[in-house]
């Protein structure tokens, strides 16, 4: 893409992409060896890397890292913390899509990092959090909405290609509607909720898969979570979540419980899972973005779809 690549050549940057499945040592090796300052990668990565354990970074120099930044899903305050114990300085959380052209709310340097927060609107930017009913921004924070931006900025898409009905589809009220929900802070940070069809609605409650994810990432059991709805006579749908475990850890009953336990101190009772099943992998794209409309589609027995960015597809 003209942002990804051709801006960084247009600044005499040096971009090392390295394709390679996950191992750690290849990964840091690959860092000391190219002497990378700037390394920008996705949470599931560092997800990995968080389960590789911290003792292997020891026998890398990674001293050339200046600054650390994620992209492509929300990014865990328990991986912040983890890159602020091991590497010094956190990872910085950053929110774009591909019809935005750029960054449009990040934690860019110098701003005080709020582990969780996708930051605040880049500079130019203008965005807000819509009633999902009116499209008009919350006067107060706190309340969960659509993202909206203002449209204008330079990078903005023109248009989908040969599909202009879907492209003023995007826009409502003056808005353009980027298709996930978030909260805003008194401080003006971002709070990422869910894609607005990833966000479950059990009993008229709105519960944010991301929150539970990341109650379930703190456990020291939990390597990866997924977390979707599946049906339920009473409330409709309710929360159900999907764990691989980590080397030294079995699944079982009791395991499920000892996390049911840990994570009902951090979730409302609405928020709480009703089951949690026991996976060996989770299906995530080549790009490693967690495909949770595949576990979603089998809960409810639905068509799963285009699965040609499905890895090991």
């Amino acid at each position: 893409t003209s942002y990804g690549i051709i801006g960084p050549f247009s600044l005499g940057v040096t971009q090392c992409v390295l394709d390679s499945g996950f191992s750690a040592e290849t990964w840091y090796k690959f860092i000391e060896k190219n002497r990378v300052t700037v390394w920008y990668t996705a949470p599931t990565a560092i997800r990995s890397l968080m389960k590789a354990g911290d003792e292997i970074i020891k026998k890398f120099d990674l001293s050339s890292l200046r600054h650390l930044a994620s992209v492509g899903e929300p990014l865990n305050p328990e991986a912040v913390n983890w890159s602020i114990r091991v590497f010094g300085k956190p990872f910085h959380d950053t929110y774009w899509q591909t019809e935005t052209g750029c960054i449009v709310i990040t934690n860019f340097p110098g701003m005080p990092v709020k582990p969780g927060s996708m930051g605040r609107p880049f500079l130019g930017i203008t965005a807000t959090v819509l009633n999902p009913n009116n499209h008009v921004p919350y006067p107060e924070p706190g309340r969960i909405g659509l993202i909206g931006l203002k449209p204008g900025w330079p990078s903005m898409m023109r248009t989908y290609w040969n599909n202009e009905e879907a492209y003023k589809n995007k826009f409502r009220n003056g808005w353009y509607l980027t298709g996930d929900r978030a909260r805003i802070d008194k401080e003006g940070y971002f709070w990422f909720v869910g894609r607005d069809d990833d966000v479950i609605n059990t009993g008229g409650h709105l519960v944010s898969p991301f929150e539970v994810e990341s109650a379930l990432l703190e456990h020291p059991a939990v390597a990866e979570s997924a977390v979707v709805s599946k049906p339920d006579p009473i409330n409709m749908e309710v929360v159900k979540a999907f764990v691989t475990v980590k080397p030294g850890f079995t699944p079982s009953k009791d395991l499920e419980l000892d996390i049911m336990n840990f994570i009902r101190k951090k979730l409302s009772p609405l928020a709480m899972p009703q089951e949690i099943e026991f996976i060996d992998a989770l299906p995530k794209t080549r790009s490693g973005k967690i495909m949770r409309r595949i576990l979603h589609a089998k809960e409810w027995g639905e068509e799963i779809g285009d699965t040609s960015t499905l890895e090991n597809e």
